[in-house]
């Protein structure tokens, strides 16, 4: 797979600056007006920036944060951690098998990460139990995003996926 990154002085760099300053803005000002921002029909709470969804009991919620000390702007290098919890809402035992990853920067489709499990584990999760775990990405672009899916095999050796929400990976712009 090519990656794309949009270099300085372009047309798609410029609109991807754009559109992070813009997204920037928004979620400043509706945490000020203590409003609620929604993204890509995705919920997402300002106040603790959590990206959560639920699918067959199991509530995958992702906490991503750009990591400015591992960034360069300058060299199209926009480093970002994100931590996942994964909660078992429901009434048997699931085991986690496999992760698929789709990571986009400024529009555009840059990774595919396919493998078994997450983090080196496949972490077996009781009712009631959740799993942690950070990792992180490396985008070219100040504005891209991450989802996927999870496959996990359930008490009865039956296999299902479980999606992981779409969440916004942004550089912050700061204007002085």
């Amino acid at each position: 797979m090519e990656v794309y990154a949009y270099r300085p002085g372009t047309r798609k760099y410029a609109l991807a600056w754009w559109a992070a300053l813009i997204y920037f803005y928004l979620k400043r000002l509706s945490c000020l007006l203590g409003t609620q921002l929604m993204i890509n029909n995705r919920h997402k709470t300002n106040n603790d920036g959590v990206y959560s969804e639920t699918t067959q009991s199991i509530r995958i919620s992702v906490l991503p944060e750009h990591l400015e000390d591992n960034s360069d702007p300058l060299n199209d290098v926009y480093a970002f951690a994100y931590t996942i919890t994964i909660e078992n809402l429901g009434e048997h035992t699931v085991q986690l098998l496999e992760r698929h990853w789709i990571i986009t920067s400024g529009g555009v489709q840059i990774a595919e990460v396919i493998g078994p499990g997450v983090v080196g584990a496949q972490p077996v999760l009781e009712p009631g139990q959740t799993f942690e775990y950070s990792s992180g990405a490396v985008i070219h672009d100040p504005v891209g995003a991450m989802h996927g899916n999870y496959t996990f095999r359930n008490h009865a050796g039956q296999y299902f996926d479980v999606t992981i929400p779409r969440f916004e990976l942004a550089y912050p712009v700061y204007i002085h």
